[in-house]
């Protein structure tokens, strides 16, 4: 019997079939796996976030065979045989999983039930959805360090430089209380870690947004998105430009200074439980 992370599945008869139609692709295939396997089973289909070392590191979704361009973005379960309980509650021997790839987001990935029991809201505990938006700010070069080409004369105002600059939106789609004393600590501070592959001192806390959400068992809690700045030079620097009264003094021109206008910390503990 064929293996998926460690997991013994059977692929069902009529399983792997490609729907095309002129707005979309869409491949479906159906396993057999016990009912103890079923959410680790559709994880590891679907892709799921994790958190190591307070940095958010993203598995990728199954592709559907021969098809690299398609996701499993969906999966239902179906319970099959007698329904018992044990200590965990509800259970069966086992569940089919009825899957869907698409050429899709692989972060919009979901997971939907039949049953009584809510195992997305228990998926989306290790959900974190992301999206980002890439910009710029502007910044004054000193008019001195330019010369006009032609008479070769200084630049006798500012020149505007632009730095790229980064919006990082974490949403978590549920959460069993709202972390209000660890936002307030985190907001306005720099990480003091690398976080999101940039160095200490270049991602900034610009806040959090946070609905309160009821799941289909009337087990409320939180939807929380998270907002960051980040940027490839720290927000402790500014920029004063290579050379002062002419004399070179800086290879890129941006200048720590002294006190800090940021304080930093672990904005890990953001996503701890």
């Amino acid at each position: 019997m064929p293996l998926l992370n460690g997991i013994s599945y059977e692929e069902l008869p009529g399983s792997g079939t490609l729907e095309y139609s002129p707005s979309r692709i869409v491949g479906r295939r159906q396993f057999l796996i016990a009912w103890a396997d079923r959410r680790l089973f559709c994880q590891t289909l679907l892709g799921h976030t994790t958190v190591t070392g307070h940095i958010p590191l993203r598995t990728q979704a199954q592709q559907f065979p021969g098809e690299d361009y398609l996701y499993c973005t969906h999966a239902r379960e179906k319970p099959i045989g007698t329904l018992s309980y044990d200590a965990e509650g509800a259970t069966y021997p086992q569940v089919e999983i009825h899957t869907e790839y698409h050429p899709w987001n692989i972060y919009t990935s979901t997971v939907d039930q039949d049953e009584d029991y809510d195992a997305e809201v228990e998926q989306a505990r290790t959900y974190v959805e992301e999206s980002y938006e890439f910009g710029a700010e502007f910044v004054h070069g000193k008019g001195a360090e330019y010369t006009y080409v032609g008479p070769g004369t200084a630049v006798d105002q500012d020149v505007g430089l632009l730095v790229g600059t980064m919006e990082i939106q974490l949403h978590s789609p549920w959460e069993p209380e709202l972390q209000v004393a660890k936002i307030q600590a985190c907001l306005g501070k720099l990480n003091s870690a690398r976080f999101y592959n940039y160095d200490a001192d270049h991602v900034l806390f610009m806040g959090a947004s946070a609905q309160r959400v009821i799941t289909s068992e009337g087990v409320p809690g939180w939807a929380v998105t998270y907002r960051f700045r980040a940027k490839a030079v720290s927000f402790n620097y500014v920029y004063r430009g290579t050379r002062v009264d002419g004399v070179f003094t800086s290879v890129d021109g941006w200048w720590e200074i002294d006190p800090h206008p940021y304080e930093s910390t672990n904005l890990g503990i953001l996503f701890d439980a």
